[in-house]
Order: structure tokens, then sequence, then C-alpha cells
């Protein structure tokens, strides 16, 4: 789960870019909120959706995946609560980073 959630640290890398160019494009400082919290708003909402989808993507194949691993059967149960539960804040784990 936490590797999936790392394929997405490019955009804390770029979302840094953005708004610090956002943010010094103006000398106003109420230009400059405004022009960073525009630049910031688009990769939120890419790790947001990003986030909600993968939650979903590990509450439904959380079985699957572990049978694909050939997981050992006394390890399914704490391996699928593990994931359960790491699945369930993927969007606020992909949302924090930005």
């Amino acid at each position: 789960t936490d590797q999936m959630i790392y394929l997405f640290s490019f955009l804390s890398r770029a979302t840094t870019g953005l708004v610090s160019r956002s943010y010094g494009s103006t000398s106003d400082p109420s230009e400059q909120k405004k022009a960073a919290a525009e630049a910031g708003s688009a990769p939120l909402t890419v790790s947001l959706i990003c986030g909600v989808l993968l939650s979903i993507f590990y509450a439904f194949f959380t079985p699957r995946m572990l049978a694909a691993m050939n997981v050992t059967p006394a390890l399914l149960g704490p391996a699928s609560s593990y994931i359960y539960w790491r699945g369930s804040i993927a969007w606020a784990a992909l949302a924090q980073g930005v």
C-alpha cells in the first residue's frame, strides 16, 4: 500500500514549484495569495481524486491482491487488516503531501 502512495510523490515536488512560481509572479500580497491558491488547487484536486480511487481499490481488491502475492494463510488476516486501514486513509496520505 505504501509503495502505491509513493508513486504519487511527484505531486508534492511539482506543487512546490508551481506554487512558488505563482507566488513570486506578482508583488501585490493579496494577488500572491490568490495566485498561490490557484496554482495549488489543481494538484490538490488530483491527489484527492487519486487517493479516493486508491481507497476504493484497496477496499474491493485486497483479497485478490493478497491471493496474487501468495500470502501465507496465517498472515491473511493481519495483512488484510493492515491494507484496509492504510487504504482507508490513502486520500489523506496523498493530500497531505501536496
